[in-house]
């Protein structure tokens, strides 16, 4: 809670101020674009006003974007709103966003129910927030046991159900449009929960290690059957670009392969290691995926033309990039993402076949 209270409940406060919301959400919406981000999820802050600013920031740029009111009425420190008022304001932001952009598939902003996670959420809070949920069948977002700390915290609060997901399922939050921030410390027998509820889970790898101390299992979770899509978490990592998270999501998950250099001791194998292919994946069709969103993230017949366009001749890359493309896609590719790529490549980024970024 140190995080929140230090430094995220005094930063989210000032988005009481619309013009606040408008300069900030635009700043970021942009950046995002530019570094080739066409689909975002957004927690918002706890203002109705705010989260409707950001809504509309992205369908004006273009952005296709699932985006929630954050949801907290205790342990917020002073911060919080009262249990009706976040229920009334979450209701009508769904209803706001019916209104303007239809339900469905081909919808460029889509609302998402947005509890910030159990232990600043009342049981009276999470039972309205699930019963929206069923309402209007919109998507979940919260944060799920992301932390040491935090696990222990709701097991002293629900020491019955114990556990983030028993009580996302008690109430209704635990469905096939919900998406679990973090999930590192998430055990073999609630992913598989997970995996026939088809709820979802966002990979952050830097902020896993930073905060939760700990990494995901990818390989191991995909194999049960979880979805999985990649994440920044922005304000919990050093960047809001896609590319870096994609090169920490192989790094980090080369952790659990660390031992010893004692005599007799077998090297581990690389079970655990998700290849860069895998990273790639992740942030594209496994995002998509994850999202509930089954015609972006991939180059096949049928999809929407979401897309971004890369300069090969960039000075940083080399002078012999152009003619490695050409002689070995694939592998330049991998280079490109794994090494020397960066976001200053990227000149055009389309959005169902909108151009809504151009470096030009």
């Amino acid at each position: 809670m140190e995080w929140l209270t230090n430094y995220t409940f005094p930063a989210e406060s000032a988005f009481h101020d619309p013009k606040h919301a408008y300069e900030v959400y635009t700043g970021l919406v942009r950046r995002l674009l530019q570094s080739g981000t066409t689909t975002a999820l957004y927690f918002g802050s706890k203002h109705l006003d705010a989260t409707k600013i950001l809504a509309m920031i992205c369908n004006a740029h273009g952005q296709r974007a699932l985006v929630g009111k954050t949801c907290m009425d205790k342990m917020s420190f002073g911060h919080e709103d009262t249990t009706e008022q976040s229920l009334d304001d979450t209701k009508k932001f769904i209803e706001w966003c019916h209104e303007r952009w239809t339900p469905g598939h081909n919808a460029l902003i889509m609302p998402v129910i947005t509890p910030r996670f159990i232990p600043t959420c009342s049981w009276e809070l999470l039972q309205g927030l699930g019963k929206l949920a069923e309402k209007y069948q919109c998507r979940v977002q919260t944060h799920a046991v992301e932390s040491v700390d935090q696990v222990a915290l709701v097991r002293d609060q629900y020491p019955e159900l114990k556990r983030d997901i028993a009580i996302l399922d008690d109430v209704g939050l635990l469905t096939n449009k919900t998406i679990l921030a973090h999930c590192v410390h998430l055990n073999d027998e609630e992913a598989e929960y997970m995996a026939c509820s088809g709820a979802s889970i966002a990979s952050c790898p830097y902020s896993n290690m930073l905060f939760a101390r700990g990494i995901l299992p990818v390989n191991r979770f995909l194999d049960i059957g979880v979805n999985i899509g990649l994440g920044t978490d922005i304000a919990g990592g050093h960047s809001s670009s896609m590319l870096s998270a994609i090169r920490l999501a192989g790094l980090t998950s080369r952790v659990h392969g660390f031992q010893s250099a004692e005599e007799g001791v077998l090297p581990k194998g690389n079970e655990d290691v998700v290849d860069w292919r895998t990273s790639c994946w992740l942030a594209t069709k496994g995002g998509a995926t994850a999202l509930g969103l089954n015609n972006v993230g991939a180059f096949e017949v049928g999809m929407k033309w979401d897309a971004i366009e890369v300069n090969l001749n960039s000075p940083w890359l080399g002078n012999e990039s152009t003619s490695l493309a050409v002689d070995d896609p694939e592998g330049f590719f991998e280079r490109w993402v794994l090494g020397h790529g960066n976001e200053r490549d990227i000149q055009n980024v389309w959005v169902d076949g909108k151009k809504v970024f151009s470096r030009e």
